[in-house]
Order: structure tokens, then C-alpha cells, then sequence
């Protein structure tokens, strides 16, 4: 998935959770983080950063444009 963090910070290890194309609740955690300016791994990224995250968990035709991720609360 890449995206823009527009708020907060996103970091490794982290959950996710969004609505998938079907509408359905989808859970996932954030492998690895790839700056998009340089691909480079970094360990989180912050609000304003071009990203492309691995959710290995995840199909492809779960994401559509806009999709928004949200941390899951602890």
C-alpha cells in the first residue's frame, strides 16, 4: 500500500485496521515501512511523509484510492 501518513505516525509492528473494498473490517500489521522520497526502510514515518507499506496479509483488491488506515487501540 502506498499512501501519505496525514496525521500522527505510522511505525513497524504496528495495527491497522481498515474498510475494505466489500465494505468489510479488515485488520492488519504493518511489516515494514519504505520512504517513498528515497525507498529506504525506516523503522516509522510521521504526518506529511509519501509511503509504501507492507501488509502481507493483505489482497490487493482489499485497497481502493482513499483508503484510510487506523491504529487500533490497545
Amino acid at each position: 500500500m502506498a499512501g501519505r501518513v496525514e496525521a500522527g505516525a505510522v511505525r513497524e509492528g504496528q495495527p491497522v485496521a481498515f474498510r475494505s473494498t466489500a465494505g468489510r473490517p479488515v485488520q492488519a500489521c504493518v511489516v515494514t515501512i519504505e520512504r517513498a522520497a528515497d525507498r529506504t526502510l525506516v523503522p516509522q514515518a510521521k504526518a506529511g511523509e509519501d509511503v509504501r507499506l507492507l501488509l502481507p496479509e493483505v489482497s490487493p483488491t482489499a485497497l481502493a484510492v482513499g483508503t484510510v488506515l487506523e491504529e487500533i487501540p490497545d
